[in-house]
């Protein structure tokens, strides 16, 4: 027999049997049972109308949502260690190209503290710029980019004559080598043993964002032991006497204006620019150039030791650097001639002169002939109003010899002796 329990009532209208309660014995016991299934089938429906399912399982929405979550948690993984092994990779590659640059630099300062003497040609043109040690057992030490204008440099070190050496590795290019042209260390006085110098590379390789690793630094190279009395010079095995000469211009003296008359002890510089002065040399009338003496073969402004040099002695140089079976009078006038004795003693010449292109100052208006095209070299040799001198041109292999007005303004190389 069912016991109704009418504490327990359910809401289910079709439902009609209560919790029931069964003893332990007989037909009670099955009718007890059956009253339960019924009662949890009955509940199972109710529950289900209300919109809720109690189930050990997810649902179809609660699945899509946890493996949308899922999707994109792995998503932030994945993003997260490519982002780490990038920077990574960055990272370890900037250090290796700051690595190659310090040492570059390290290289070149090293070898400059503990020169003779250096010089830094920085010109603009097709020539790299470059650095010229000499060390103190008198070894030729040269420093420069190699395809740096392409952007795809490498430092180079030339000891003397030897094969060029790669100055770092071959992991970074060299994009930029630059000196700047403020800080000049020249042979050519006045003395200064300081330039600065910066070097820009970058990573061979990209990183996997197709990035390379840029790093630029610079330092001021100073040369520790310097003579600020040293002259550089060269010696020319001219005959019958091997000839010593100054490898740059005379720059002494205080700057006037183009427009003026130069006094004993004062100068021009090209454009009334002092900085041009520092690189190509005064331009000095030639009573100023003799400093005041009209005696061939003087000292002048040269310093102690060297003298202005004479006609001759310009002719001798020439005549030893012409090229075999050509001419070279020794009295031609407004003429060129001696070729190629011209190429030879230019600045890119292979004779070791250094003939700078300096332009001249004209002397009836006092204005200024552009360097680059020609430099005009005093002689100690002169009339009464005119004096020797020697031309080097741009696009000529020879040298002319000519005569001019004492007001010219031209530059002095001195020779030893």
């Amino acid at each position: 027999m069912i016991k109704q329990n009418k504490h327990n009532k359910t809401n289910n209208p079709k439902v009609t049997a209560y919790n029931c309660h069964c003893e332990r014995s007989g037909s009670r016991r099955r009718v007890r049972q059956s009253c339960c299934k019924y009662e949890e089938i009955a509940s199972f429906h109710s529950q289900r109308r209300g919109g809720y399912v109690h189930s050990k399982g997810f649902t179809l929405v609660e699945m899509i949502v946890v493996i949308g979550v899922m999707s994109l948690l792995l998503v932030a993984m994945t993003e997260l260690f490519i982002t780490i092994g990038s920077t990574y990779q960055s990272a370890n590659s900037a250090r290796k190209v700051t690595q190659d640059v310090r040492y570059a630099l390290e290289a070149i300062s090293r070898e400059v503290r503990g020169a003779k003497s250096i010089s830094v040609n920085s010109s603009a043109d097709t020539d790299p710029n470059k650095i010229i040690v000499t060390t103190q057992t008198d070894e030729k030490i040269t420093f420069w980019c190699d395809n740096c204008s392409a952007g795809a440099g490498i430092i180079k070190m030339q000891k003397n004559a030897d094969a060029a050496q790669n100055v770092v590795s071959t992991s970074s290019v060299v994009t930029s080598f630059e000196i700047d042209p403020n800080e000049i260390a020249k042979e050519c006085g006045p003395v200064q043993p300081f330039f600065k110098l910066t070097i820009t590379a970058e990573s061979k390789k990209a990183d996997s964002k197709g990035n390379k690793q840029k790093v630029s630094l610079n330092t001021l190279m100073s040369q520790r032991n310097y003579d600020p009395n040293y002259i550089p010079t060269v010696t020319i095995n001219t005959s019958p006497t091997p000839q010593t000469w100054m490898k740059c211009n005379m720059n002494v003296g205080t700057m006037v204006a183009g427009s003026v008359n130069q006094a004993i002890g004062q100068k021009y510089c090209y454009d009334n620019d002092e900085k041009n002065c520092n690189i190509y040399g005064g331009l000095y009338q030639w009573n100023t150039a003799m400093n005041g003496s009209t005696t061939e073969g003087d000292q002048g402004i040269c310093p102690a030791g060297f003298h202005v040099p004479k006609d001759s002695e310009w002719y001798a140089l020439e005549n030893y650097l012409k090229d075999d079976g050509n001419t070279c009078s020794d009295i031609r006038v407004g003429v060129f001639d001696c070729s190629s004795a011209g190429t030879k003693l230019k600045l890119t010449g292979d004779s070791g002169f250094e003939g700078f292109l300096a332009g001249h100052r004209n002397w009836d208006d006092g204005t200024f002939g552009n360097p680059g095209p020609h430099g005009d070299y005093w002689s100690s040799t002169s009339t009464v109003s005119n004096a020797w001198f020697r031309l080097l041109h741009a696009d000529y292999f020879t040298v002319i010899r000519n005569i001019a007005d004492k007001a010219h303004g031209h530059s002095v190389r001195c020779l030893k002796g």
